[in-house]
């Protein structure tokens, strides 16, 4: 069984009934188990195109799928609750991103793991750090895994960028 890390997101419509019904199918996927979601947060858009903020969060599971079904799966739900093809960086009713898929890399044309922006998205380190305090990611510089410890990099980040990233005061 993998451990697998998605990232999801919203800025159109109603986001936390989206991204609800989005954790609900997730969790709800045969050959998932031991599902848990961080708390909701608040976010600035990483775009130039004017657009409202977004809400996010993020989810941990275990599963058996292989990470070409799981892609496919979520593309599917991402179509059911009314994502359409839109430019990079659109405003969108629903967004989800495998962060992680156990220490696996993969690089094709649809799909790269780890996401390749992950330690660059205070969207995806806040609620992550909800969920964990480090990952296991593979170093293309030493040939070999390495641990990241979260903490340090929000640190760091924080001191070097200023968007919005607050919890949801309460969710609904």
């Amino acid at each position: 069984m993998n451990e697998c890390y998605l990232g999801l997101g919203s800025n159109i419509g109603d986001s936390y009934r989206t991204l609800c019904q989005a954790l609900k199918a997730i969790e709800k996927l045969d050959l998932v188990c031991n599902f848990t979601a961080s708390r909701f947060f608040i976010t600035t858009p990483v775009s130039d195109i004017p657009q409202n903020d977004f809400l996010n969060v993020v989810c941990r599971f275990h599963t058996a799928l292989d990470v070409s079904t799981l892609h496919k799966t979520l593309k599917d739900i991402e179509t059911l609750l009314g994502k359409t093809a839109k430019s990079k960086n659109a405003p969108r009713p629903i967004d989800i991103d495998i962060l992680f898929f156990g220490s696996e890399e993969v690089h094709t044309e649809e799909l790269t793991i780890p996401h390749p922006l992950w330690m660059q998205r205070l969207f995806v380190l806040k609620p992550l750090l909800d969920l964990t305090k480090s990952v296991v990611v593979y170093d293309p510089l030493q040939k070999a895994l390495k641990e990241v410890d979260l903490e340090l990099l929000l640190a760091n980040f924080i001191n070097i960028h200023h968007e919005k990233v607050v919890p949801l005061p309460c969710e609904k």
